[in-house]
């Protein structure tokens, strides 16, 4: 069925309030530099299989042979879609990603994280945390440790000062911090 006149003038004026959108190639440059453009670009390698990152023991006190970390193509999901509870893999990245960040700006003396497979209960005795966390804190001489704790599938962040004898629990559930991590804390 052929159109009629006032459909194809319709049609043809339409195309001429169409433009191509002008983007400026200083904020694609800069967006490409971001963290999860660059998460992005390493999609296909993670559907394949998943990759194993390496930190310096600087970072957390550990070894990461010790504690290894994958990203696989569900937590690089994760990252991106921001709808469900981050795994403690992404923690970690993050937790590297915030050392790096701490370093870049001169702030490595006074910035220090915890590694947060190692305070978490399941698979490390309430000794074996108490003595990573005394010694590690010990060793780095940080003026503040962040250190995210997991609870019941539920993130929740310390941060430690130790020279205050100072701790500052953040919830976003507003809970209170269990009895097992106040006993490692008191430790």
């Amino acid at each position: 069925m052929p159109l009629s006149a006032r459909a194809k003038d319709f049609i043809n004026r339409g195309k001429e309030v169409i433009r191509e959108p002008h983007v400026d190639d200083a904020h694609i440059a800069e967006a490409e530099g971001d963290p999860i453009s660059k998460l992005l670009i390493i999609l296909p390698r993670l559907k394949k299989k998943p990759i194993q990152l390496q930190w310096d023991i600087r970072v957390f006190g550990v070894d990461s042979s010790d504690v290894p970390l994958y990203i696989s193509l569900p937590d690089a999901l994760e990252i991106v879609g921001g709808n469900s509870m981050l795994n403690i893999s992404i923690i970690q990245l993050w937790a590297m990603y915030m050392d790096k960040l701490s370093v870049e700006q001169a702030q490595a003396e006074v910035y220090g994280f915890i590694e947060p497979q190692s305070i978490q209960k399941s698979g490390n005795t309430q000794v074996q945390i108490q003595q990573y966390m005394q010694t590690w804190m010990s060793d780095s001489r940080r003026d503040i440790y962040m250190a995210p704790y997991i609870d019941g599938s539920h993130w929740q962040l310390m941060v430690i000062i130790p020279k205050e004898y100072t701790v500052v629990w953040f919830c976003s559930l507003h809970r209170k911090p269990s009895h097992e991590i106040k006993c490692q804390l008191q430790g």
